[in-house]
């Protein structure tokens, strides 16, 4: 199963605020993970802990067996290479 439109957009808003505001990223995941339920939680685990490793969230999300859409993946790549 993939993420649902309105749930990615909210949590694109939340992360995007957090790291405008100056959160580290790890803290970032740590947060999403703490609040997010299900699959969501899994899959933000997954990105804090590969972030914390020193991986990409694209390279994580990637890793998330078609759970974030393919064309978000690659906008959020182009992002980090940026």
């Amino acid at each position: 199963m993939s993420i649902s439109t309105p749930s990615l957009i909210q949590l694109c808003h939340r992360v995007g605020l957090a790291v405008r505001s100056g959160v580290d990223a790890t803290r970032v995941w740590e947060m999403e993970e703490r609040h997010a339920k299900g699959e969501l939680k899994s899959a933000v685990a997954a990105i804090g802990r590969q972030v914390a490793s020193g991986g990409t969230v694209a390279e994580a999300m990637q890793g998330q067996n078609g759970y974030f859409p393919p064309m978000f993946v690659q906008m959020v790549a182009v992002g980090e290479q940026t």
